[in-house]
């Protein structure tokens, strides 16, 4: 069953309050923080001179707004294998190409004292173009690459066993549909490290994890063409040992000068989804309107020997360990609706039965997560 899909970001729901840029959800970004960081890992790196051939902008707090987008396009594959008794066995995986990228601009009114209270225009853009200059020969000195990445391959392969019962004419119901799935999600999507040298990147999907999961999908017929249904799931990934920016202090960690390998346990995610489906609004056409919650806990990470111990890492520190942790927990609430055009409902002789659909999910709101919309087309064939 192939499954064409859009998803695009652009903006972000803030843990606090209001919105933001993608790459704020790793926190504010004071250029002041990033250079502390080069400078802790490359002590003779001082941008601030290189630029200015003075101290005058050192130890300034240089607020930065990051705006940024994501979008990923590709076409996921799937097929479930019937064994008979209500079994199945089945994959799932994606192929995508996402491109992401990020933006800065200088906010002098949310900076150090020397920069808000400036009151020449000549000098307050002057200062501007100045900071941002800082900025850049920073990331350079970093190591970064570029503001924008494009990456193309895998998400994660989706390996399940599903379990279906059917029963008629059960508590004043035409019927209820009851489906159990387990299963394991396989690394093999675009993981974090291809793209370190851009900020912007993103890993897709599981980020190199294991996971194992299971949902419950109940669905009652509550008369002819009426269903309703819930769905309850889980998923809980396994810890690995990854390579990754480690932030040495408040910056936020996509932006740290420190690399090395931290294990990681993610939290488990939770997700619960309501469903109300209008079978047959004319033959074989059916709308469904879904409404999803998740919630993922936050993750886990521990040093490993492979950073460098005279380095200040933000590991050693519980409070700023804590507040780090915090960032990486979430909740996102969606609405999707979703057209379904059954041939075989509508009586139409097609060779594999095929049943087409389209659909569209819609971000209501959510807590450090992007606001993604996703676009999905697909058929199903039956062999």
């Amino acid at each position: 069953m192939p499954t064409f899909f859009f998803a695009t970001a652009s903006t972000a729901n803030r843990r606090a309050a209001g919105h933001g840029g993608v790459a704020e959800l790793w926190g504010a970004y004071d250029l002041k923080d990033v250079i502390a960081s080069l400078q802790a890992v490359n002590p003779s790196a001082d941008p601030i001179m290189e630029v200015t051939g003075s101290n005058d902008y050192a130890n300034k707090s240089m607020i930065f707004k990051v705006a940024g987008k994501i979008d990923a396009v590709g076409v996921a594959l799937q097929h479930d294998h019937v064994l008979g008794k209500g079994f199945s066995l089945g994959f799932w995986i994606p192929v995508m190409n996402v491109r992401s990228s990020n933006r800065f601009t200088f906010h002098p009114h949310d900076s150090d004292n020397f920069f808000k209270f400036t009151m020449d225009e000549a000098l307050r853009h002057t200062q501007s173009l100045t900071v941002d200059h800082i900025r850049r020969v920073t990331h350079q000195s970093i190591g970064f690459k570029g503001n924008e990445y494009s990456q193309t391959g895998f998400g994660d392969l989706d390996l399940h066993a599903r379990y279906s019962k059917a029963f008629d004419h059960v508590l004043m119901m035409k019927g209820i549909d009851l489906n159990v799935q387990v299963g394991v999600t396989v690394p093999t999507g675009i993981p974090y490290q291809r793209g370190r040298g851009y900020p912007s990147s993103v890993p897709a999907m599981g980020d190199g994890h294991w996971s194992l999961y299971g949902d419950i999908v109940s669905e009652f017929e509550l008369k002819q063409d009426w269903k309703c249904g819930l769905m309850l799931g889980v998923a809980d990934q396994f810890s690995a040992v990854q390579f990754k920016r480690i932030s040495v202090g408040n910056e936020p960690t996509i932006f740290s000068a420190m690399e090395g390998e931290v294990k990681i346990k993610p939290g488990i995610t939770f997700k619960v989804s309501p469903y109300f489906t209008l079978e047959n609004i004319q033959d074989g056409l059916h709308l469904q309107g879904c409404y999803t919650y998740r919630h993922h806990s936050k993750d886990e990470w521990t040093r490993m020997w492979t950073i460098p111990r005279g380095i200040p890492c933000y590991l050693d520190d519980s409070s700023l360990k804590e507040r780090k942790e915090y960032l990486s927990k979430w909740s996102s609430h969606y609405f999707t609706l979703q057209l379904t055009y059954d041939c075989r409902a509508a009586s139409k002789n097609l060779p594999l039965n095929p049943i087409f659909y389209a659909a569209c999910d819609f971000p209501i709101n959510g807590d450090g997560l992007c606001n993604t919309t996703e676009a999905v087309v697909g058929a199903k064939l039956h062999f």
